[in-house]
Protein backbone atom coordinates (compact mmCIF):
# COMPACT_ATOMS: atom_id res chain seq x y z
CA UNK A 1 0.00 0.00 0.00
CA UNK A 2 2.68 2.18 1.37
CA UNK A 3 4.60 1.78 -2.23
CA UNK A 4 1.08 2.60 -4.41
CA UNK A 5 0.94 5.83 -2.34
CA UNK A 6 4.57 6.57 -3.06
CA UNK A 7 3.83 5.79 -7.08
CA UNK A 8 0.93 7.81 -7.31
CA UNK A 9 2.81 10.28 -5.48
CA UNK A 10 5.81 10.58 -7.77
CA UNK A 11 3.59 10.35 -10.81
CA UNK A 12 1.24 12.99 -9.77
CA UNK A 13 4.37 15.29 -8.99
CA UNK A 14 5.82 14.48 -12.68
CA UNK A 15 2.26 15.63 -14.53
CA UNK A 16 2.23 18.48 -12.43
CA UNK A 17 6.09 19.45 -13.93
CA UNK A 18 6.21 18.55 -17.37
CA UNK A 19 6.91 20.88 -20.09
CA UNK A 20 3.59 21.78 -21.28
CA UNK A 21 2.46 22.63 -18.03
CA UNK A 22 5.18 25.00 -17.54
CA UNK A 23 3.58 27.07 -20.51
CA UNK A 24 0.46 27.14 -18.92
CA UNK A 25 -0.81 30.93 -18.35
CA UNK A 26 -0.42 34.06 -19.86
CA UNK A 27 3.08 35.53 -21.28
CA UNK A 28 4.39 38.50 -23.16
CA UNK A 29 6.00 38.83 -26.34
CA UNK A 30 10.18 39.73 -26.58
CA UNK A 31 10.26 42.53 -29.39
CA UNK A 32 9.42 43.01 -32.68
CA UNK A 33 11.33 40.83 -35.28
CA UNK A 34 9.45 41.49 -38.72
CA UNK A 35 6.22 42.54 -39.72
CA UNK A 36 4.29 40.79 -41.86
CA UNK A 37 0.58 39.83 -41.30
CA UNK A 38 -0.03 38.07 -44.58
CA UNK A 39 1.74 35.42 -46.88
CA UNK A 40 1.02 35.25 -50.48
CA UNK A 41 0.63 31.70 -51.42
CA UNK A 42 -0.29 30.74 -54.91
CA UNK A 43 -1.52 34.10 -55.82
CA UNK A 44 -3.73 34.03 -52.90
CA UNK A 45 -3.11 36.38 -49.61
CA UNK A 46 -3.32 34.27 -46.69
CA UNK A 47 -3.44 35.64 -42.57
CA UNK A 48 0.51 34.43 -41.10
CA UNK A 49 -0.85 33.33 -37.47
CA UNK A 50 2.72 32.00 -36.84
CA UNK A 51 4.73 33.32 -34.33
CA UNK A 52 7.11 35.61 -36.58
CA UNK A 53 4.10 38.13 -37.48
CA UNK A 54 3.85 41.28 -36.03
CA UNK A 55 4.97 41.75 -32.36
CA UNK A 56 5.14 42.07 -29.96
CA UNK A 57 2.39 39.93 -28.77
CA UNK A 58 0.48 38.03 -25.84
CA UNK A 59 0.09 34.25 -25.61
CA UNK A 60 -2.29 32.74 -23.62
CA UNK A 61 -1.62 28.96 -23.45
CA UNK A 62 -4.77 26.71 -22.03
CA UNK A 63 -5.05 23.45 -20.42
CA UNK A 64 -7.08 22.25 -23.90
CA UNK A 65 -4.13 22.96 -25.84
CA UNK A 66 -5.22 26.16 -27.18
CA UNK A 67 -3.38 29.50 -27.48
CA UNK A 68 -4.85 32.50 -28.17
CA UNK A 69 -2.44 35.11 -29.65
CA UNK A 70 -3.39 38.61 -29.71
CA UNK A 71 -1.17 40.67 -31.45
CA UNK A 72 -1.12 44.71 -30.56
CA UNK A 73 -2.28 46.29 -33.53
CA UNK A 74 -3.53 44.41 -35.12
CA UNK A 75 -5.87 41.03 -35.22
CA UNK A 76 -6.45 38.80 -32.25
CA UNK A 77 -6.09 34.76 -33.31
CA UNK A 78 -8.16 32.50 -31.04
CA UNK A 79 -8.54 28.71 -30.91
CA UNK A 80 -5.16 28.35 -32.87
CA UNK A 81 -4.21 24.41 -31.39
CA UNK A 82 -0.30 23.93 -29.74
CA UNK A 83 1.26 20.96 -28.04
CA UNK A 84 4.79 20.12 -27.02
CA UNK A 85 6.78 17.55 -28.46
CA UNK A 86 9.93 15.53 -26.73
CA UNK A 87 9.77 18.31 -24.11
CA UNK A 88 11.95 19.97 -26.75
CA UNK A 89 9.73 21.26 -29.18
CA UNK A 90 6.95 23.86 -29.15
CA UNK A 91 4.10 22.89 -32.21
CA UNK A 92 2.16 26.30 -32.71
CA UNK A 93 -0.38 25.84 -35.29
CA UNK A 94 1.95 22.78 -37.12
CA UNK A 95 4.69 25.13 -37.01
CA UNK A 96 7.91 23.72 -34.62
CA UNK A 97 9.64 25.71 -32.84
CA UNK A 98 13.29 24.64 -30.68
CA UNK A 99 12.42 25.35 -26.99
CA UNK A 100 15.92 26.60 -25.79
CA UNK A 101 14.94 27.06 -22.19
CA UNK A 102 12.19 27.47 -19.33
CA UNK A 103 12.07 29.36 -16.11
CA UNK A 104 9.35 29.52 -13.71
CA UNK A 105 8.99 33.71 -15.59
CA UNK A 106 10.69 33.39 -18.89
CA UNK A 107 10.51 30.70 -21.83
CA UNK A 108 12.98 30.42 -24.77
CA UNK A 109 12.77 29.71 -28.10
CA UNK A 110 14.42 29.80 -31.50
CA UNK A 111 12.19 31.96 -34.00
CA UNK A 112 13.29 31.66 -37.84
CA UNK A 113 13.13 34.84 -40.16
CA UNK A 114 14.37 35.17 -43.57
CA UNK A 115 16.66 31.26 -43.23
CA UNK A 116 17.80 32.57 -39.77
CA UNK A 117 17.05 31.74 -35.90
CA UNK A 118 17.29 34.10 -33.27
CA UNK A 119 16.13 33.52 -30.12
CA UNK A 120 13.07 34.75 -28.74
CA UNK A 121 11.69 35.23 -25.03
CA UNK A 122 8.59 35.23 -23.75
CA UNK A 123 7.70 36.37 -20.13
CA UNK A 124 5.21 35.27 -17.72
CA UNK A 125 3.01 38.42 -16.51
CA UNK A 126 2.24 39.47 -13.39
CA UNK A 127 -0.96 38.52 -11.28
CA UNK A 128 -2.68 42.22 -11.06
CA UNK A 129 -5.48 42.31 -12.39
CA UNK A 130 -6.97 45.93 -12.88
CA UNK A 131 -10.55 46.93 -13.00
CA UNK A 132 -10.15 50.06 -15.00
CA UNK A 133 -11.17 49.99 -18.69
CA UNK A 134 -9.19 51.26 -21.77
CA UNK A 135 -10.52 54.95 -21.58
CA UNK A 136 -10.37 55.25 -17.84
CA UNK A 137 -6.62 54.45 -17.82
CA UNK A 138 -5.93 56.92 -20.55
CA UNK A 139 -7.70 59.83 -19.09
CA UNK A 140 -5.18 58.65 -15.64
CA UNK A 141 -2.41 58.79 -17.88
CA UNK A 142 -2.99 61.97 -19.94
CA UNK A 143 -3.74 64.06 -16.84
CA UNK A 144 -0.13 63.46 -14.97
CA UNK A 145 3.39 64.64 -15.64
CA UNK A 146 4.91 61.10 -14.30
CA UNK A 147 8.45 61.14 -12.62
CA UNK A 148 10.30 57.09 -12.25
CA UNK A 149 10.62 57.47 -8.47
CA UNK A 150 14.08 55.32 -8.55
CA UNK A 151 17.75 57.54 -8.14
CA UNK A 152 20.31 56.76 -11.00
CA UNK A 153 23.62 57.84 -11.16
CA UNK A 154 24.20 60.84 -13.36
CA UNK A 155 27.72 59.11 -14.70
CA UNK A 156 25.89 56.54 -16.59
CA UNK A 157 24.49 57.12 -19.80
CA UNK A 158 21.16 56.93 -20.57
CA UNK A 159 19.81 55.54 -17.08
CA UNK A 160 17.51 58.83 -16.31
CA UNK A 161 15.43 57.84 -19.28
CA UNK A 162 12.37 58.10 -18.05
CA UNK A 163 12.56 60.43 -15.26
CA UNK A 164 9.49 63.03 -17.25
CA UNK A 165 7.08 61.27 -19.36
CA UNK A 166 3.65 63.22 -20.52
CA UNK A 167 0.75 61.06 -22.31
CA UNK A 168 -0.82 63.04 -24.90
CA UNK A 169 -4.20 61.73 -26.23
CA UNK A 170 -3.04 61.93 -30.22
CA UNK A 171 -1.37 58.93 -28.54
CA UNK A 172 2.25 60.45 -28.81
CA UNK A 173 3.93 60.15 -25.45
CA UNK A 174 7.07 63.03 -24.28
CA UNK A 175 9.88 61.63 -22.58
CA UNK A 176 12.29 64.60 -21.14
CA UNK A 177 15.24 63.79 -19.86
CA UNK A 178 19.25 65.22 -18.87
CA UNK A 179 22.05 63.62 -20.59
CA UNK A 180 26.34 64.20 -19.17
CA UNK A 181 27.74 66.91 -21.51
CA UNK A 182 30.34 64.26 -22.00
CA UNK A 183 28.01 62.83 -24.71
CA UNK A 184 27.64 65.53 -27.20
CA UNK A 185 31.86 65.53 -26.82
CA UNK A 186 32.01 68.93 -24.66
CA UNK A 187 34.19 69.31 -22.37
CA UNK A 188 34.98 71.75 -19.81
CA UNK A 189 31.44 71.90 -18.37
CA UNK A 190 29.56 70.41 -15.86
CA UNK A 191 26.40 71.09 -17.02
CA UNK A 192 23.79 68.24 -18.03
CA UNK A 193 22.54 68.82 -21.82
CA UNK A 194 18.18 68.20 -22.22
CA UNK A 195 17.20 65.52 -24.61
CA UNK A 196 13.72 64.37 -25.77
CA UNK A 197 12.28 61.62 -27.13
CA UNK A 198 8.93 61.33 -28.53
CA UNK A 199 7.28 57.76 -29.59
CA UNK A 200 3.80 56.51 -29.74
CA UNK A 201 2.05 54.28 -27.56
CA UNK A 202 -1.19 52.46 -26.91
CA UNK A 203 -3.17 51.23 -24.44
CA UNK A 204 -4.73 47.47 -24.46
CA UNK A 205 -6.28 45.03 -22.00
CA UNK A 206 -6.38 41.00 -22.19
CA UNK A 207 -8.84 39.90 -19.86
CA UNK A 208 -8.82 41.93 -16.56
CA UNK A 209 -4.84 42.67 -17.40
CA UNK A 210 -3.71 45.91 -18.41
CA UNK A 211 -0.89 46.75 -21.31
CA UNK A 212 0.62 49.43 -22.36
CA UNK A 213 2.55 49.76 -25.88
CA UNK A 214 5.05 51.98 -27.89
CA UNK A 215 6.15 52.25 -31.42
CA UNK A 216 9.31 54.64 -31.81
CA UNK A 217 8.64 55.12 -35.56
CA UNK A 218 5.90 57.65 -35.63
CA UNK A 219 5.35 57.12 -39.40
CA UNK A 220 3.95 53.60 -38.64
CA UNK A 221 2.20 54.40 -36.11
CA UNK A 222 -0.44 52.45 -37.83
CA UNK A 223 0.73 49.53 -37.70
CA UNK A 224 1.10 46.73 -34.94
CA UNK A 225 3.56 48.11 -31.86
CA UNK A 226 7.15 47.14 -30.68
CA UNK A 227 7.29 46.28 -27.29
CA UNK A 228 4.26 45.78 -24.89
CA UNK A 229 4.22 45.82 -20.75
CA UNK A 230 2.16 45.29 -18.23
CA UNK A 231 0.60 48.13 -16.40
CA UNK A 232 0.49 46.55 -12.96
CA UNK A 233 -1.21 49.48 -11.12
CA UNK A 234 -2.06 52.68 -11.81
CA UNK A 235 -4.25 55.31 -9.79
CA UNK A 236 -4.55 59.60 -9.76
CA UNK A 237 -0.72 59.43 -8.07
CA UNK A 238 0.43 56.18 -9.00
CA UNK A 239 2.09 54.14 -12.04
CA UNK A 240 3.48 50.99 -12.15
CA UNK A 241 5.08 49.24 -15.10
CA UNK A 242 6.13 46.03 -15.11
CA UNK A 243 8.69 45.33 -17.95
CA UNK A 244 10.68 42.21 -17.78
CA UNK A 245 12.06 42.77 -21.08
CA UNK A 246 14.07 46.03 -19.93
CA UNK A 247 15.87 44.72 -16.95
CA UNK A 248 17.45 41.48 -15.35
CA UNK A 249 16.08 41.73 -12.07
CA UNK A 250 12.41 41.74 -13.65
CA UNK A 251 10.66 44.48 -10.87
CA UNK A 252 7.87 47.09 -11.95
CA UNK A 253 9.14 50.00 -12.53
CA UNK A 254 6.94 53.20 -10.05
CA UNK A 255 6.49 56.31 -11.16
CA UNK A 256 4.93 58.72 -9.62
CA UNK A 257 2.64 62.04 -10.89
CA UNK A 258 3.98 65.52 -10.35
CA UNK A 259 1.36 68.44 -9.81
CA UNK A 260 1.84 70.59 -12.88
CA UNK A 261 4.05 73.62 -12.63
CA UNK A 262 2.37 77.09 -12.65
CA UNK A 263 4.25 79.06 -14.96
CA UNK A 264 3.64 82.80 -16.98
CA UNK A 265 3.76 81.36 -20.39
CA UNK A 266 0.15 81.05 -22.21
CA UNK A 267 -0.10 80.11 -25.34
CA UNK A 268 -2.18 83.58 -26.38
CA UNK A 269 0.99 85.22 -25.57
CA UNK A 270 2.66 83.44 -27.63
CA UNK A 271 0.47 84.65 -31.35
CA UNK A 272 2.06 86.66 -33.30
CA UNK A 273 5.40 86.42 -35.79
CA UNK A 274 8.29 86.38 -34.62
CA UNK A 275 11.73 86.68 -36.35
CA UNK A 276 15.07 84.39 -35.33
CA UNK A 277 18.59 85.69 -36.72
CA UNK A 278 20.18 82.58 -36.85
CA UNK A 279 23.15 83.56 -36.67
CA UNK A 280 26.29 81.80 -37.86
CA UNK A 281 28.27 81.21 -34.43
CA UNK A 282 25.78 78.99 -33.03
CA UNK A 283 25.96 74.97 -33.26
CA UNK A 284 24.65 73.02 -36.45
CA UNK A 285 24.68 69.31 -34.54
CA UNK A 286 24.55 67.83 -30.62
CA UNK A 287 27.30 66.01 -31.48
CA UNK A 288 30.77 67.77 -33.00
CA UNK A 289 30.53 66.62 -36.37
CA UNK A 290 32.23 68.23 -39.55
CA UNK A 291 29.12 70.22 -41.62
CA UNK A 292 29.74 71.58 -44.86
CA UNK A 293 29.26 75.27 -45.16
CA UNK A 294 26.97 74.50 -48.40
CA UNK A 295 24.69 72.22 -45.53
CA UNK A 296 24.04 75.31 -43.45
CA UNK A 297 20.91 77.71 -43.87
CA UNK A 298 21.67 81.24 -44.63
CA UNK A 299 19.10 83.55 -43.48
CA UNK A 300 16.33 84.89 -41.22
CA UNK A 301 13.87 81.77 -39.33
CA UNK A 302 10.29 83.11 -39.52
CA UNK A 303 7.62 81.43 -36.88
CA UNK A 304 3.92 82.83 -37.45
CA UNK A 305 2.01 81.28 -34.81
CA UNK A 306 -1.75 81.98 -35.14
CA UNK A 307 -4.35 80.01 -32.67
CA UNK A 308 -3.71 76.92 -33.58
CA UNK A 309 -1.32 76.79 -36.80
CA UNK A 310 1.90 77.79 -36.94
CA UNK A 311 3.73 78.55 -40.42
CA UNK A 312 7.61 77.78 -40.56
CA UNK A 313 9.17 79.64 -43.45
CA UNK A 314 12.81 81.46 -44.23
CA UNK A 315 14.41 83.60 -47.26
CA UNK A 316 14.35 81.84 -49.86
CA UNK A 317 12.74 78.64 -48.43
CA UNK A 318 9.03 76.98 -48.26
CA UNK A 319 6.58 77.46 -45.93
CA UNK A 320 5.81 74.89 -43.10
CA UNK A 321 2.35 74.57 -41.85
CA UNK A 322 1.71 72.46 -38.92
CA UNK A 323 -0.48 72.47 -35.85
CA UNK A 324 1.01 73.29 -32.16
CA UNK A 325 0.93 73.22 -28.78
CA UNK A 326 2.69 73.51 -25.37
CA UNK A 327 3.47 70.50 -22.78
CA UNK A 328 1.83 70.55 -19.83
CA UNK A 329 4.75 72.66 -17.59
CA UNK A 330 4.88 75.00 -20.70
CA UNK A 331 9.05 73.69 -21.34
CA UNK A 332 8.42 72.30 -24.67
CA UNK A 333 6.94 73.15 -28.05
CA UNK A 334 5.27 70.71 -30.47
CA UNK A 335 5.04 70.79 -34.19
CA UNK A 336 1.88 68.06 -35.07
CA UNK A 337 2.31 67.43 -38.83
CA UNK A 338 -0.51 65.35 -40.48
CA UNK A 339 0.98 62.63 -43.19
CA UNK A 340 -0.41 60.25 -45.72
CA UNK A 341 1.21 57.62 -47.49
CA UNK A 342 -1.07 55.37 -49.36
CA UNK A 343 -3.57 53.48 -46.94
CA UNK A 344 -2.11 55.02 -44.19
CA UNK A 345 -2.76 58.37 -42.27
CA UNK A 346 -1.75 59.96 -39.09
CA UNK A 347 0.50 62.07 -37.27
CA UNK A 348 3.78 62.69 -36.67
CA UNK A 349 5.26 65.51 -33.78
CA UNK A 350 8.63 66.97 -33.48
CA UNK A 351 9.81 69.50 -30.28
CA UNK A 352 12.10 72.08 -29.23
CA UNK A 353 12.74 72.91 -25.91
CA UNK A 354 11.34 76.56 -24.65
CA UNK A 355 14.92 77.52 -22.36
CA UNK A 356 13.53 81.74 -22.42
CA UNK A 357 9.97 83.12 -22.87
CA UNK A 358 8.63 86.55 -22.42
CA UNK A 359 6.21 88.98 -24.25
CA UNK A 360 8.87 89.68 -26.93
CA UNK A 361 11.70 87.03 -26.59
CA UNK A 362 11.44 83.49 -27.46
CA UNK A 363 14.66 81.18 -27.41
CA UNK A 364 13.85 77.50 -28.42
CA UNK A 365 17.07 74.85 -28.72
CA UNK A 366 15.47 72.34 -31.37
CA UNK A 367 15.20 68.75 -32.07
CA UNK A 368 14.47 68.96 -35.63
CA UNK A 369 16.64 71.22 -37.39
CA UNK A 370 15.94 71.11 -40.78
CA UNK A 371 14.73 73.80 -43.29
CA UNK A 372 13.28 73.09 -46.84
CA UNK A 373 13.74 74.93 -50.08
CA UNK A 374 11.91 72.33 -53.10
CA UNK A 375 13.83 69.32 -52.55
CA UNK A 376 17.10 70.28 -50.95
CA UNK A 377 17.19 70.87 -46.96
CA UNK A 378 19.76 73.07 -44.77
CA UNK A 379 20.49 72.55 -41.35
CA UNK A 380 19.38 75.27 -39.13
CA UNK A 381 21.42 76.79 -35.81
CA UNK A 382 20.25 74.52 -32.70
CA UNK A 383 19.71 77.44 -30.80
CA UNK A 384 17.29 80.24 -31.93
CA UNK A 385 16.56 83.25 -30.16
CA UNK A 386 13.41 85.22 -31.85
CA UNK A 387 12.22 88.88 -31.20
CA UNK A 388 8.45 89.30 -31.80
CA UNK A 389 7.99 91.62 -34.74
CA UNK A 390 3.86 91.41 -34.80
CA UNK A 391 1.21 90.54 -32.44
CA UNK A 392 -2.43 89.73 -33.94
Amino acid sequence: MKQLLFLFIITFFISCNNTEDKFIGIWMGDRTNFYNPKQVHFEKEIENISLTQALPILLDFQKNNILTLKIFGGKTFKHIKWNIENDSILIVNNINYKINKITKDTISINLFSRAESFEYKVYRIKNKEVKLDSISTINKLVANIWSITKKHSQKKVGLKYENHIEYFKNNTRLLKYTMPASVYNLKNTTDSILNIEIDRWAIGKYKDYLFISKRQNQLAGTLPYSSIFQITKINDSELSIYRPQSFDKKHPVFYKSNKVINTSIKEKRIIGIWKSYNSKNKSYSRRQIQIEESEKYKGDLFYNFKTKKLFQYGIKADTVVCNWYLNKDKTILFYEYSYEIEEFKGITVYASEIKNFNENFLELNLFSDRIYNSSNYYLLNINQKFKKIENH
